[in-house]
């Protein structure tokens, strides 16, 4: 899945901090380099900018919020490549007008949460 804007939900195969679900608030390209910034969905104080072509590796992240994890019983710290690709400092947390998480947004168009059915 790599359509651009990003959708909404996804999840991170290894544990983050403690988590695995996150919302992509608000994306861009600097210096032809797409990225995407991250919130955790059950602490709003964990957020990060990654690379786009790194949130659609498959090896790294899914679409979506998948809970197979939990069955699995896979618990795993943070792989090396997802903590060096995580930008904990230029991230911040002001939303994209499509992000459809602002009351008075004036945007139609809305970033979907999930991938296509």
């Amino acid at each position: 899945m790599k359509e651009w804007p990003p959708i909404k939900a996804w999840t991170s195969i290894s544990s983050i901090q403690g988590s695995r679900h996150f919302v992509a608030i608000n994306y861009g390209v600097e210096h032809g380099m797409r990225w995407v910034n991250l919130v955790c969905v059950v602490n709003g104080s964990l957020y990060f900018r990654v690379p786009f072509e790194e949130l659609t590796d498959l090896r790294l992240w899914m679409p979506g919020w998948q809970e197979t994890f939990r069955k699995n019983g896979i618990n795993k710290d943070v792989p090396s490549q997802i903590k060096q690709s995580c930008n904990f400092e230029d991230a911040c947390l002001h939303l994209s007008p499509d992000s459809g998480l602002i009351l008075s947004s004036d945007c139609i168009d809305h970033r979907p949460w999930f991938p296509p059915t």
